[in-house]
């Protein structure tokens, strides 16, 4: 039961955030017009991404909406096998995120914008980040159960 309460806690700060931060810059900042907040180096750059994680698969909208659900089932399965309730809310709420977007928009609201001069990482958000992160904990995680 703590595990579930915990993962709810997680998975709800996470989805508030995304979706909090996504209303406002799309509220504040026009679509695909870069912004620097550190000049170059932070950027927001709001577009609206139809593809998967960091603009991959532009154009399979519905594949990644399946793929979204399929994610968050996935999440839902770790949930009962696992100790680490933290890691299960990162995926859920990162995918409870984008799914979102994609029932809301038909894409996904993108506006974190990294890079250095020609170099830029793809835009991502804050659920992004989220999946991003509950993945690389989950690895860590298996690695040290080796």
């Amino acid at each position: 039961m703590k595990a579930k309460i915990i993962t709810l806690l997680w998975m709800g700060t996470v989805l508030l955030v995304d979706q909090v931060s996504k209303a406002l810059v799309l509220k504040a900042f026009p679509l695909n017009e870069p912004r620097g907040l550190l000049g170059d180096l932070l950027r927001i750059s709001v577009v609206l991404n139809r593809g998967g994680i960091f603009g991959l698969g532009q154009g399979l909208g519905n594949f990644f909406l399946i793929l979204s659900i399929g994610a968050l089932l996935f999440a839902l399965y770790l949930l009962r096998g696992t100790r680490r309730s933290e890691i299960v809310g990162l995926l859920m709420g990162g995918a409870v995120g984008n799914l979102i977007d994609r029932l809301r928009y038909g894409a996904v609201v993108d506006f974190i914008d990294i890079g250095y001069k020609g170099l830029r990482w793809p835009v991502f958000n804050i659920a992004d980040l989220a999946i991003t992160l509950g993945m690389v904990l989950m690895f860590l995680n298996w690695i040290k159960g080796k």
